[in-house]
């Protein structure tokens, strides 16, 4: 069940995407909070106790898919949405 004012963590490791968009969580009722690297984003889950994680795919050392994996263990009920800025395809990289 999701609470009223679900807690969603925002996890980018280019920070003014991540604080930009936990602001615009914020400002329509959900309560949200930043993150930078899918390091700190563990620690968090386990403070925040989040009802939904937003996760950036590429980042620097933890990924989003191998941060939402660990998340998963560790808050089985947290949902994980996955996104990624990136333009270049497999095909193109």
């Amino acid at each position: 069940m999701v609470a009223a004012n679900p807690k969603i963590i925002v996890i980018d490791d280019q920070r003014l995407i991540a604080h930009t968009l936990a602001q615009i969580l914020n400002q329509n009722g959900y309560e949200a909070t930043p993150v930078y690297c899918g390091e700190e984003a563990l620690e968090q889950v386990n403070r925040f106790q989040p009802d939904v994680v937003l996760s950036d795919v590429r980042m620097h050392k933890l990924d989003g898919i191998q941060t939402a994996l660990r998340i998963r263990i560790l808050h089985p009920g947290c949902r994980v949405i996955l996104f990624s800025a990136s333009d270049i395809t497999e095909d193109e990289g």
